[in-house]
């Protein structure tokens, strides 16, 4: 092959790469402002359905990522903490005063995942023995999801060890999901940041079954191996993640 035919295809990836980055610069920023939408609901509206959707769609993961960029308006008009259990999980994501802090780290109707984030030991033992517990595609997603909430330390942990599993779980139609994949997607979900796991790239290495995996022309090899140079440069975690990471797309979509 000539240079010149070498420079050209180094170009014409470099395009490819340079698009890929633009549009997901333009996804990080469509959520931001949804964030911003759903916070002005919150500050202008007295209608209390439309403030009720708004903290649903505000606890979506990939939404709650960017609630800090709003702290002051959600600090204030999220006075209802001690009776909306949506708006304690919203504050809980911000930056509080001591005196908040502790209210909500005791108080007996905040949930273990805002107790847990916020301090309190013994709701962050029962979240890891959930978590431990789950034995399907609904608990799974529920349980870890609530240790990414939380984001202590020991939560962090349990969850990355999590990953290394090699359990293959079914729903009643047989439709078959690997535990690391709900696990890679669900970080996926609660840091939109990172397009190494965004839901377009974990789809692309779906329906990935052993002789897929074994032929390292597909990438999925490759890809594997970056999931866990991630890991390991943001936890410093050394992580074997075992193949196949899904088996069928369906049970994904149908729990999410």
């Amino acid at each position: 092959m000539t240079t010149a035919r070498y420079r050209w295809i180094a170009l014409c990836a470099l395009s490819v790469f340079g698009l890929w980055i633009r549009t997901y610069a333009a996804d990080l920023e469509g959520l931001k402002q949804r964030v911003a939408e759903n916070v002005e609901i919150l500050r202008d509206s007295d209608d209390d359905q439309a403030r009720h959707w708004a903290k649903v769609r505000l606890l979506e993961p990939s939404l709650l990522y960017f609630v800090g960029l709003h702290r002051d308006d959600l600090i204030q008009h999220l006075n209802d903490y001690h009776f909306s259990m949506r708006s304690a999980k919203i504050l809980s994501r911000l930056p509080l005063n001591p005196e908040l802090r502790e209210e909500l780290k005791a108080g007996s109707w905040i949930p273990d995942e805002v107790k847990a984030r916020l301090g309190n030991e013994q709701a962050e033992e029962r979240l890891i023995l959930r978590s431990e517990q789950a034995d399907s595609v609904v608990k799974i997603r529920k349980s870890f999801g609530d240790l990414l909430f939380a984001a202590t330390p020991t939560c962090l942990e349990s969850f990355l060890n999590a990953l290394e599993s090699e359990e293959i779980l079914s729903d009643v139609h047989g439709n078959q999901v690997s535990k690391a994949h709900l696990l890679l997607q669900l970080y996926g979900e609660y840091h939109p940041e990172v397009a190494l796991l965004s839901e377009e790239t974990l789809e692309s290495h779906g329906e990935v079954g052993p002789e897929a995996f074994a032929n390292p022309d597909n990438g999925h090899q490759a890809y594997l191996k970056q999931v866990a140079a991630f890991f390991k440069k943001t936890y410093d975690v050394d992580l074997r993640i075992q193949p196949p990471l899904l088996y069928t797309i369906d049970v994904i979509e149908k729990f999410k």
